[in-house]
């Protein structure tokens, strides 16, 4: 049988080195079925999971949990299940993790660094003209406590659109299914969701107005909030309520991409979201003090008592010093400064050794229970390597945010958590000129996740955007020789006052996810025993 000409033509090399038999009828189909085949049998292996490949999910809800498994499952990444979660959060949870709220991000892909994705709320630009430059050097704004005036421009859907744009392989409008399907066509929520959109009874909760605005943001993720009929609709919701916005306060929205803050606890690495949240920071110092005091001679109840001083310490200068980076200068040298920390150890070893076995008279109260937190949470896992922590919050502490009735969205209050000299801060690290109140400025906050790198085993700890939190997290990541067996102490600064945990350290634990070098996932609850965790 004579050689295909056009072939060979085609490729010459192949007309001198290849046996003319090669090119008959049978033997090419021969050879390109098993070229097929072979692109077929490949051609999955980048996305689909196999039986060695683990992963898990966290979330504050079991619907979200359910809703990012679904996608692991069908071989998204994990950018991917968070932003499933993430959208069903924002149906079931709408009071922490609304899409009209703020967001904080820590993201790694596998073998690479890990990023900050600072999603939280700015102040509007209708403010500016109102602010009054106070003799202290502060501009304030007496802000009301709750609804539309209370509201920051949201900054969580501009999150999502970024992990959506740079990091997700799935398309927005496939994930985002089972939050527009439970918003149409509803859930069976608690009591306390309920009362918040004004429901009772035990009636299935429907959203048609949040479906219409979720489908709208996942169809167009890139304009879908911020430009076009959500803004509008939005805008036109604030005005009829006598608040100036306009679309240029939504148009303007920009997320901000940020290195972490990072430190050496032990023979780990502590990862956190900067300025302008102050957990990191805060964290940092308290364990260089802790570090720092000897526990020789000492009883129980003295060493819990001069731990909760640490605690204490943490709050005393620090977060006044912190604020929006691209507003005021971030300086906090000085307060990890090795002398620093060493005198701060010194009066607190010295001040505070405590005759007897008892508690402080200063211990005034015992917390009940499972602590409330004010934020969701989204905690992610793969199979390839990739990461993923946020932390959603309304910042409502449980103020009436404004609710929208065009888009179905419940707006944070953001607003309330700047400077204020005549209102009762939300935090006790709100109240300095650093957080004073300017137009497209972001205020300080609590909202970080945290990534502790080991050499066995990576872990991701999830706490509330409050100053409970930082006890959480204090207690739950001190070095072995320094934790106490039983009871802890959570610091309340805005009263200057602890709660004893009358249980054990359990109940104030925050949600955690880790994975170790291997493979193998595992997590726990924590705060956040009404979500729900699956490792695989």
């Amino acid at each position: 049988m004579q050689p295909d000409k056009a072939l060979l033509s085609r490729h010459p090399r192949l007309a001198s080195s290849v046996p003319i038999s090669f090119f008959s009828c049978s033997t090419r189909l021969f050879f390109l079925l098993c070229l097929g085949f072979v692109l077929l049998a490949t051609s999955g292996c980048v996305t689909r999971k196999t039986a060695n490949i683990h992963y898990g999910i966290l979330t504050s809800h079991p619907l979200a949990t359910q809703a990012g498994l679904k996608i692991l499952d069908q071989g998204g990444n994990a950018y991917d299940a968070a932003l499933a979660a993430s959208g069903v959060l924002a149906v079931v949870q709408p009071r922490t993790a609304g899409l009209a709220g703020c967001s904080q991000w820590l993201l790694k892909k596998a073998a690479r660094e890990i990023q900050v994705l600072d999603a939280t709320c700015t102040a509007p630009q209708y403010i500016e003209p109102k602010l009054q430059l106070k003799a202290s050097g502060s501009r304030t704004w007496l802000v009301e406590a709750s609804g539309a005036q209370a509201a920051a421009v949201p900054g969580h859907p501009g999150g999502l659109t970024y992990i959506a744009e740079h990091f997700s392989q799935m398309p927005l409008k496939s994930v985002f299914e089972d939050a527009i399907r439970l918003a149409f066509y509803g859930f069976r929520a608690d009591q306390e969701t309920r009362k918040l959109l004004g429901l009772h009874g035990d009636a299935v909760v429907k959203q048609p107005a949040l479906a219409k605005t979720l489908a709208y943001f996942a169809k167009n993720p890139s304009s879908g909030f911020y430009h076009r009929e959500t803004a509008k609709a939005l805008v036109r919701d604030f005005n009829q309520a006598g608040v100036p916005w306009s679309k240029i306060d939504l148009k303007q929205y920009q997320v901000a991409l940020r290195q972490p803050l990072q430190f050496d606890l032990e023979d780990s690495q502590l990862y956190f979201a900067p300025a302008p949240s102050a957990k990191g920071a805060i964290l940092k110092q308290v364990f260089a003090i802790a570090e720092q005091l000897e526990w020789q001679d000492i009883s129980a109840a003295q060493k819990r008592f001069q731990l909760g001083q640490v605690l204490r310490a943490g709050f005393e200068k620090l977060p006044q010093k912190i604020g929006d980076p691209a507003f005021v200068t971030v300086h906090l040298e000085n307060q990890f400064a090795e002398d620093y920390i060493e005198a701060f150890a010194y009066d607190i070893q010295t001040t505070y050794i405590i005759a007897g076995t008892t508690l402080p008279a200063s211990i005034v109260s015992a917390t009940n229970g499972m602590p409330q937190t004010n934020a969701s949470v989204v905690a992610v896992v793969d199979g390839y390597g990739n990461m993923i922590a946020g932390a959603i919050s309304n910042q409502d502490q449980g103020r009436a945010g404004f609710f929208s009735p065009s888009t179905g969205l419940l707006l944070n209050t953001g607003l309330t958590t700047f400077h204020q000299t005549q209102l009762t801060p939300r935090h006790f690290i709100t109240d300095s000129v650093q957080n004073g109140l300017s137009a497209g400025k972001r205020p300080v906050n609590l909202l970080s996740p945290v990534i502790k790198v080991g050499a066995t085993v990576t872990d991701i700890y999830l706490a509330g955007d409050d100053t409970e939190s930082i006890s959480t997290l204090f207690w739950q990541l001190l070095p072995e020789p320094i934790q106490l067996d039983s009871e802890t102490l959570v610091y309340d600064p805005l009263n200057d006052q602890f709660a004893q945990d009358t249980a054990t350290k359990t109940t104030i634990a925050p949600g955690t996810l880790s994975i170790t070098r291997d493979g193998q996932v595992s997590g726990a609850l924590g705060m956040f025993h009404n979500g729900q965790i699956i490792a695989r």
